[in-house]
């Protein structure tokens, strides 16, 4: 189990496929993860999506509540493949509060800690490219360090928009496939 603390400064996890990014106070990983896998076949017609997570028991580990979310798109420790496929669509990913419906901002820590220069969205849309989206982790913060911790479940909504090209004959496809990891505020 990972553990990040620090005082007055920003901490990442080292291990390979998690970047995690934590502003002090500190957080704990906790020891259950949650792996999503959506597909968007192109014969079907169900287009949208969803994954919650972060509800019942994951609220809390050792006394300690939920405060950070972390989706890994980096392939797993056992080599499996992770990451977004899109071909001719446009798939969209909302984030938001599960039982409020209030939006979430989710960051790519490749571009650093939340803040100023990269505060996050909580609408990401992927465009068609010809290899997956991958090796990269968003990140969700319920609350901010210096507020107190608001532990909660998170939705994400998975819409795909189906013939980009106006083409009939080219397939419309998507695949999701990433791991939530869930960290623990261990102190204010």
């Amino acid at each position: 189990m990972a553990a990040i603390a620090a005082s007055g400064c920003t901490q990442g996890d080292t291990r390979d496929g998690d970047d995690f990014q934590g502003t002090c106070p500190a957080w704990v990983e906790g020891l259950s993860s949650s792996i999503y896998h959506a597909e968007f076949h192109p014969d079907s017609t169900d287009d949208d999506k969803n994954d919650t997570f972060g509800g019942g028991g994951a609220r809390w580990f050792k006394d300690h509540p939920l405060d950070i979310l972390s989706l890994s798109f980096y392939p797993t420790d056992e080599g499996g493949t992770q990451g977004l496929y899109v071909q001719d669509g446009v798939l969209t990913a909302t984030f938001s509060r599960a039982d409020t419906g209030e939006p979430l901002a989710a960051y790519d820590i490749a571009s650093g800690p939340r803040g100023p220069g990269n505060p996050g969205q909580s609408v990401w849309t992927f465009q068609p490219k010809d290899e997956m989206y991958a090796n990269f982790t968003l990140q969700i913060d319920l609350s901010d360090p210096g507020e107190e911790a608001n532990p909660g479940p998170v939705r994400v909504d998975w819409h795909f928009e189906r013939d980009l090209d106006g083409d009939p004959d080219t397939p419309s496809a998507a695949l999701v496939l990433y791991t939530t990891n869930f960290w623990y505020r261990t102190c204010e």
